[in-house]
């Protein structure tokens, strides 16, 4: 049986249930880094489900503390520089009659972002890059789309005298693990001839108006409200009709 989501109270996180799934998270996340510990900040939010035993989803406030004890990797640059509180998203399935009973994910932000890997992996310089596909909830967050119209922008900035460009759809998009994430996407554009621009009306003798295919590029602002930085945007061709 599958209940409601819903969302834990100060009581309900004094539960001995919750409490060891918070342990085990802090836990995994100590064995997922050779150069950091972590401590609890604050839990920031977290629902509660009943599933087959129990579901807990949590953001967390954690703080780093870094350790070299593991002297020749930790010594590195990219990892003494990890400083400042990040936020742990983590998916906790209870399963008191499994062994072990705690089954953790880590997940990215609602907006993407993310400051840990699916294993628990604090993100740096250090680590591989990962490339995921976008889900379709990633496609419409509101970052993603203020990257999307950002670049509508700069196409609009460089258009030809007389022509301008609307969003259409997506074709496909990834975004790279990072804290800032970067975007990469292909999308179908409207190409319009627009002859109330000045000296525009009658200047165009065949019908210039088009569908065509950009890809493009992007570095999301890791701040609230902050402005998307678009790397490269580049045409592809017309779209096949």
């Amino acid at each position: 049986m599958v209940g409601g989501i819903t969302p834990l109270t100060k009581e309900d996180m004094n539960e001995v249930m919750f409490q060891e799934a918070l342990t085990e998270v802090m836990k995994n996340l100590d064995e997922a880094n050779e150069c950091h510990s972590f401590r609890l900040v604050r839990v920031i939010e977290a629902t509660k489900q009943v599933v087959a035993g129990m579901k807990y989803a949590v953001k967390l406030e954690v703080a780093p503390i870094y350790s070299n004890e593991n002297d020749g990797e930790c010594s590195k640059a990219c990892y003494l520089g990890l400083s400042g509180n990040k936020k742990a998203v983590a998916t906790v399935i209870v399963q008191p009659w499994r062994d072990p009973k705690h089954y953790i994910t880590f997940n990215p932000n609602n907006d993407g972002s993310a400051d840990f890997s699916k294993n628990g992996e604090l993100i740096s310089s250090c680590s591989l890059p990962e490339w995921t596909t976008l889900s379709s909830g990633e496609m419409q967050s509101e970052q993603f789309r203020e990257v999307l119209q950002k670049s509508i922008e700069k196409l609009n900035e460089t258009a030809r005298r007389c022509f301008r460009y609307e969003f259409l759809d997506l074709i496909e998009g990834k975004r790279l693990m990072a804290s800032s994430p970067k975007y990469e996407w292909t999308m179908r554009v409207k190409k319009i001839y627009d002859e109330s621009m000045p000296s525009c009306k009658g200047t165009c003798a065949d019908d210039c108006s088009g569908i065509e295919i950009y890809r493009a590029s992007a570095l999301a602002s890791p701040l609230e409200g902050g402005t998307p930085e678009i790397l490269n945007i580049g045409y592809q061709g017309p779209a096949d009709l």
